[in-house]
């Protein structure tokens, strides 16, 4: 019996995790203020429904609002975990013998979204 409980715990586990990841990219909540009906409100920041603005605190993320309700939705970049190697960025190399390339900071978080989630790479040969 123990182990069936401990089966579908872990089955729960996994799908939790799962979730989490997909919600890195997209994260939705309200931005109310009452001084600012109808509108979202981020860090005194008023937005009109429809607009789209650079996140003011974090690096690199868009954040838009979605209604009059202040439903806003916060779009950040793709985690280092999801891109593709930076070795593909490489034009020339050995592929017997490949460099080991990883990913670094933002290149320009002062950047609109999505242009700012151009990262810097290195590759060691």
């Amino acid at each position: 019996m123990k182990l069936i409980y401990s089966s579908a715990f872990v089955l729960v586990l996994m799908v939790v995790g799962l979730a989490l990841t997909q919600a890195g990219v997209y994260t939705e909540r309200y931005f109310r203020d009452e001084k600012h009906p109808g509108k979202c409100v981020i860090q005194s920041t008023v937005v009109s429904p429809g607009q789209s603005i650079k996140h003011p605190t974090m690096d690199c993320a868009e954040f838009t609002c979605d209604n009059s309700i202040g439903l806003a939705t916060i779009e950040t970049c793709d985690p280092v975990s999801a891109l593709a190697s930076p070795l593909e960025k490489l034009k020339d190399y050995d592929r017997a013998n490949p460099p080991k390339c990883s990913w670094g900071n933002f290149k320009n978080t002062k950047a609109t979204f999505p242009k700012c989630c151009e990262r810097e790479y290195t590759c060691v040969f």
